[in-house]
């Protein structure tokens, strides 16, 4: 996954069943995107008690191309970059890391946000 920079759930798995339950998953309308990342920061803050933490940031860019119009509603898509021939549209995702300074143990997701950059035409 890392090698090629895409990902789909197909490749997480070659279970048929295992990929249908991810799939169930993110649909759920009861599960939501803010108690997912509530739950994450919780479990970040227990392990990072009594320890000498640093956190690590950096933004990552997720891009979606269109080549066959298949994306029908950009919503919650923003500008990502400008090439002479497309307005390239995605996500930026800007994460910090809880990392242990004694251990070298990663600690967690301590928070994360997704950044809208301003509209051009």
């Amino acid at each position: 996954m890392v090698e090629q920079r895409s990902s789909t759930i197909h490749k997480f798995t070659d279970d048929p069943s295992l990929a249908k339950s991810y799939y169930r998953f993110l649909n759920n309308s009861r599960v939501t995107e803010s108690e997912i990342c509530q739950q994450m920061y919780e479990e970040c803050g227990k392990r990072s008690e009594n320890r000498n933490v640093v956190v690590l940031a950096d933004t990552s860019c997720i891009t979606f191309q269109n080549k066959k119009n298949r994306i029908q509603d950009e919503t919650g898509l923003s500008r990502v970059w400008n090439t002479t021939k497309h307005n390239v549209k995605g996500l930026l995702l800007h994460t910090n890391l809880a990392y242990d300074k004694d251990s070298h143990e990663p600690l967690g997701i301590c928070d994360t946000r997704f950044i809208e950059r301003n509209r051009r035409t």
